[in-house]
């Protein structure tokens, strides 16, 4: 070859790739479309979210006018949806169909929208969401590619409008790697549960329609899945580049949000949505395909995971209607087979996988994973989940056998009955750990590691530990059941005691104090007041915001204050090695990320005496140290069984700071006739902050409550009023804070003095009250510590239980300091035997 043919040659080459390339770039020829498409839309009340929607399909690049229809269906919209909708539709009159009914639901709408679609194939795009700009063509393209298609589905992206960032991290996201559609009788694991991200075949959905009964959720999963099962030979194909953005609504207000809170959720999905669904494929084919199967143990998992893990966000279920729950779920599990639950992608190497089979179908697996939670100069602790009371346990360290030192057995339950253990091992002393071995029956468990221990090792150096405690714990029921209780009380002492026996102190290390982010006069005050006095030695720092009114205060009394934002509390957060709080807020324990608590011990010093279960929420704390006050309470967190993890390497018997405080005050204040009315709050009541002002709405349904009904009848009842006056008494009510904007409401009388907590010292109140008024206030622990009178006006029990904490281990027949009135005349007489008595 000569030199110059290759000249020729190249500039040939680079010719043709410059004829390419403008091509490609400037005479780039619209795409045309292989099929049309329609959306069918259900709309109620998202007038914020329709611009977005309408753009995002007006642009698609696949050419709206010509290949794309929307069949907007108005389910009895109260905002401005639909003048937004006739906007648009003013502009494409020839695409957009604007049709309106009365609210009946989304499955109602979409089943009138099907009506109206003329096109080959629909989906149901959701109003509040959006699609990439090549959504279509990357479908058609798809679709002109194979003529047995029966289903595509499109990979669903979260957008999170809170934030304003996207996240690829859909659980079902995996499906979208396999770039070759499937027969649909083969799904397995590619299961579709979502109609608003599956475009199907319109001639093939026949008489099939959206269940207008199956509220609040799966009326989507039913639909595809009846469909899909008409259509086990034609093919589906999953497309990872047809991108729908799923909106996580920043008002938390969207269908799937809202469900934890809604009953059907769990009595009618669980049975006219997932045993439904399976009765009638059974019906259909005899039997239940994997895919199914794999589609209901899903949604189930979600369910269950929920019931057990976030019991405080989930409504109550009456007894009668968690064993409603209880037969249905058998009902579901007797056509789940046992190998597609093992092979469940979400159930594996999981609790709940160990729970359910055993539970539902009686076969027995044993885990083989463990996890190391937490390493610290004193002790290991590994955690592992069993089905069994009994389990022979191996631990072997730098390869030598360890003895265990503690076992702690947590009994996880569903609807109130077991379902597996949570066994939480205790070694002491473990030193340096090159290697950790952990066999249970005879089986290598896979170390899961969250306690950093590699690195961890490095920060114990110069830990010193107390062997000994030297001043005797208090312990209230001894104290107020004794009228001549003769030991010293060292409450506090005895806490700073049993923090440097349990977790180790450094030399000069930083302990950081706080109550509320914007009140103190709280149990770490009175801590950190003892300390400053009493160990001066010791390095500490006082967090408040610094426009609270305590901020100033505590500043007189010479702490060192920290204001709570800013970069000197970053600073701060950072050096100190122990947080001690009566409250668990995130901005102190998770105030420079998530592994705030890596390097550090977190105190929870409480706010009030435990009495009922709170283990759901107390179990997702970081807690290295907590404090209790009673037998029972300690009794009820510690031992085997109960629902908490923590064990007696967490927990201590000491009393609240707060309580030496108060009964010294109680010595220099004067008893006064005064009636206390202190009542708890009903978190159900609380209606959403204002994104404008910051400020809680008020709630409608507070009108009609119980809570509010007895309260106003007893702060304005003549009755009251006339029983004080008669007899010297005054009356002062102390709200909580989220009741302050209803009291004007009341209309109270002028004989009723409001104080606001945030601006008094409580304990000064409590001092001069001779009578406290609550409902289930752990306030009347500090009262009956001053053996005072007291009346818990419970008018609402099975109200106030089905929507806050369950029942613990507290009777307030057998354990409460007083009279239990459920009538507001009840306490009436209660009342008026007290002060008739003590005058």
């Amino acid at each position: 070859m000569t030199y110059k043919y290759k000249i020729t040659h190249l500039n040939e080459f680079f010719y043709d790739f410059k004829i390419k390339l403008f091509k490609k770039q400037i005479f780039k020829l619209p795409y045309k479309s292989y099929s049309t498409y329609t959306i069918v839309s259900a709309v109620y009340n998202v007038e914020k979210y329709l611009d977005d929607f309408f753009t995002s399909i007006i642009n698609q690049s696949i050419g709206f006018e010509k290949s794309i229809q929307l069949i907007m269906v108005d389910d009895g919209s109260s905002d401005n949806s639909a003048n937004i909708i006739k906007r648009y539709q003013k502009l494409y009159p020839n695409n957009i169909t604007y049709i309106y009914k009365e609210n009946g639901g989304q499955a109602s709408a979409r089943n009138l929208g099907l009506k109206y679609v003329k096109t080959p194939w629909v989906t149901f795009t959701d109003p509040d969401d959006f699609l990439d700009k090549d959504y279509f063509k990357n479908i058609d393209i798809e679709i002109s590619k194979n003529n047995n298609l029966a289903m595509v589905s499109s990979n669903i992206i979260f957008y999170h409008e809170k934030d304003n960032f996207y996240k690829d991290n859909h659980p079902l996201n995996y499906k979208y790697k396999n770039k070759k559609s499937i027969k649909i009788k083969d799904l397995d694991k590619n299961i579709q549960l979502s109609a608003a991200s599956a475009i199907i075949k319109i001639e093939l959905i026949k008489e099939f329609k959206f269940d207008e009964d199956l509220k609040p959720c799966f009326e989507d999963a039913k639909f595809i899945n009846e469909y899909l099962l008409d259509n086990l030979e034609k093919d589906a194909i999953f497309i990872e580049n047809a991108r729908y953005f799923y909106r996580k609504r920043v008002d938390g207000n969207s269908t799937l949000d809202k469900k934890l809170k809604d009953k059907r959720y769990f009595l009618d999905v669980s049975s006219r949505g997932y045993l439904a669904l399976l009765e009638y494929t059974q019906n259909e084919l005899g039997y239940i395909p994997n895919f199914i199967q794999q589609t209901i143990i899903y949604d189930v998992y979600w369910m269950i995971k929920e019931l057990i893990e976030n019991y405080l966000k989930v409504i109550r279920l009456a007894i009668e209607e968690k064993k409603c729950l209880e037969n249905i779920l058998i009902d579901i599990f007797k056509y789940l087979d046992v190998d597609v639950i093992k092979n469940s992608f979400l159930l594996r190497n999981t609790y709940l996988l160990l729970g359910v089979l055993k539970k539902y179908k009686n076969y027995l697996e044993y885990t083989n994973a463990c996890v190391l939670e937490k390493y610290t100069k004193k002790y290991l602790r590994i955690s592992y989940y069993s089905v069994t009371k009994e389990d022979k346990l191996e631990i072997f360290i730098n390869n030598k056998k360890f003895n265990i030192d503690l076992i702690k057995i947590q009994q996880i339950n569903l609807l109130d009955e077991f379902v597996i253990y949570k066994k939480i091992i205790y070694l002491k002393e473990v030193g340096y750990i090159k290697n950790i071995e952990v066999v249970l029956n005879n089986q290598t468990l896979v170390n899961k590691d969250k306690s950093y221990y590699k690195i961890k090792y490095f920060l114990q150096f110069g830990i010193q530990y107390d062997t000994t405690i030297k001043s005797d714990n208090f312990e209230f029921m001894e104290y107020i059941n004794n009228k001549s209780f003769s030991k010293n009380i060292q409450i506090n002492e005895a806490i700073y005691q049993e923090i440097q026996h349990h977790l180790g102190y450094k030399k000069h290390e930083l302990w950081l104090f706080a109550d509320r982010k914007y009140k103190a006069n709280d149990n770490a005050e009175y801590l950190y007041e003892y300390i400053q006095k009493n160990h001066p030695e010791q390095k500490i720092a006082f967090v408040i915001d610094k426009n609270s009114s305590d901020y100033i205060r505590l500043k007189n009394k010479n702490f060192n204050v920290v204001s709570s934002s800013g970069i000197w509390f970053k600073i701060q957060l950072f050096k100190a090695r122990k947080i001690i709080s009566s409250h668990t807020d995130n901005y102190l324990l998770k105030g420079i990320g998530k592994y705030t608590l890596f390097n550090k011990d977190y105190i929870f010093l409480q706010h009030g005496v435990t009495k009922d279960n709170i283990s759901n929420w107390l179990n997702s704390k970081d807690i290295s140290l907590i404090i209790t006050s009673t037998t029972d309470e300690y009794n009820s967190i510690v031992s085997d069984y109960s629902d908490y993890k923590l064990s007696s390497k967490e927990v201590v018997l000491t009393g609240m700071p707060r309580f030496e405080k108060l009964i010294e005050k109680s010595r220099a204040i004067k008893q006064e006739k005064m009636i206390l009315i202190f009542p708890t709050w009903r978190e159900y009541l609380a209606d959403k902050i204002d994104k404008q002002t910051y400020k809680r709405k008020k709630n409608d349904k507070f009108y009609t409550s119980l809570y509010y009904q007895n309260y106003k009848e007893l702060l304005t009842g003549k009755e009251l009023e006339e029983l004080c006056k008669n007899n010297g008494y005054k009356v002062v009510f102390m709200p909580h804070f989220a009741m302050l904007e209803y009291l004007d409401d009341f209309k109270l009388s002028s004989f009723v003095e409001v104080v606001n907590m945030q601006d008094i010292d409580i304990q000064e109140y409590l001092c001069k009250a001779s009578v406290l008024i609550t409902d289930y206030s752990s306030i009347a622990f500090d009262f009956a510590l001053l053996k005072k009178k007291i009346i818990y006006f419970q008018f609402s029990e099975e109200e106030y239980y089905s929507h806050t904490y369950s029942q613990g281990y507290f009777n307030y027949n057998k354990n409460g300091f007083g009279m239990i009135s459920c009538y507001i005349s009840d306490l009436y007489q209660n009342l008026y035997n007290i002060i008739y008595k003590i005058r």
